[in-house]
């Protein structure tokens, strides 16, 4: 192998979906802040609300929807009729960070990434466009890859092909000399191996 994509959740970093709205603090906060009087319960039903419609067509057509339009139709269903651009980017960006707040690298990933000494790459799917970056950043992980690629960045969602061949056409090497590292089958798998990845 001389290249490696790797996945983001659950991969390289820990990532529990059970616990995702366990931590709404700020998110309530700035609600409070605009439509007072919704508990923090409330808002964690709503946060479902808003994005089961999202998910479920990006899991029908791996078509992948942007964190602004959930948003959007969560303020639109906690009172604002029509939110303005500047509330629905404060909204999203306070809850990706709460979101995001319990997110940790597996012990030993940056001694093995050392380790390694193999030229690698992120590929992932996020609705976020800055929640990948921000986190490889925060944890000081930038230096062990070359790009981060997500499914927000090429509108389609893994295993979709088109994910897979526009991390293909960044990387110096072909498909076969490439190994991809994940924990879903049909995204880290079955996705890669159509195109001949490893």
């Amino acid at each position: 192998m001389r290249y490696i994509l790797y996945d983001f959740f659950g991969t390289l970093v820990r990532y529990d979906e059970s616990a995702r709205l366990a931590n709404v603090n700020t998110t309530h906060q700035y609600l409070e802040s605009l439509f007072p009087g919704h508990s923090p319960d409330d808002l964690r039903g709503q946060i479902n609300l808003a994005y089961a419609g999202f998910e479920a067509n990006a899991g029908e057509t791996l078509r992948e929807y942007h964190t602004f339009d959930a948003m959007a139709v969560l303020l639109g269903n906690l009172g604002a009729s029509e939110p303005t651009d500047q509330q629905v980017e404060e909204m999203s960006h306070r809850w990706i960070s709460d979101w995001s707040a319990g997110i940790r690298p597996f012990d030993g990933l940056e001694l093995m990434l050392d380790a390694l000494d193999i030229p690698g790459a992120i590929v992932s799917n996020t609705s976020t466009p800055w929640l990948v970056p921000e986190a490889v950043s925060r944890h000081k992980l930038g230096q062990h890859f070359d790009f981060i690629l997500t499914s927000i960045d090429i509108g389609m969602r893994k295993p979709h092909a088109s994910i897979y061949e526009d991390a293909l056409q960044r990387i110096p090497v072909s498909a076969s000399d490439v190994l991809f590292v994940g924990d879903n089958a049909e995204c880290d798998y079955f996705g890669p191996r159509s195109l001949g990845i490893n």
